[in-house]
């Protein structure tokens, strides 16, 4: 079938939507990017629940993967602005930032629903 024959039988919706925002995609990609393991998703889960920060030892020995792999995550969660990292002598501890959880979970709201308010939330990360 060629290109033009599929063109014709096809009911084409012409899209006249704006770009999104180069810093908003860029945002939106760098958290998507950090989830998209089920590792990382387990960490925020255990540490969306703990009532304090989390030694990175609590999340290996729940998490059943080497201290390496664990810390390896987490650096990912914080570059990507998901968690917090808090150095205590020999330890580090991690807390989940709810605020930039938050601010995913509305970028993505708008990009469905209301596509045309996408703004650029800088806050997540620290960018300026």
């Amino acid at each position: 079938m060629t290109r033009q024959t599929a063109t014709a039988r096809a009911d084409l919706v012409e899209v006249t939507a704006l770009p999104i925002p180069a810093g908003v995609r860029e945002a939106i990609v760098d958290v998507a990017r950090a989830l998209s393991d089920p590792h990382r998703i387990e960490i925020l889960h255990l540490l969306a629940i703990a009532q304090r920060p989390v030694c990175v030892l609590d999340l290996e020995y729940q998490l059943d993967l080497a201290q390496s792999t664990v810390s390896h995550h987490l650096k990912v969660l914080v570059d990507a602005g998901l968690c917090e990292r808090e150095p205590r002598g020999r330890w580090t501890y991690y807390s989940i930032r709810a605020d930039a959880v938050a601010a995913f979970r509305h970028q993505l709201e708008r990009l469905i629903h209301f596509p045309d308010q996408l703004v650029i939330d800088d806050s997540r990360s620290g960018r300026e």
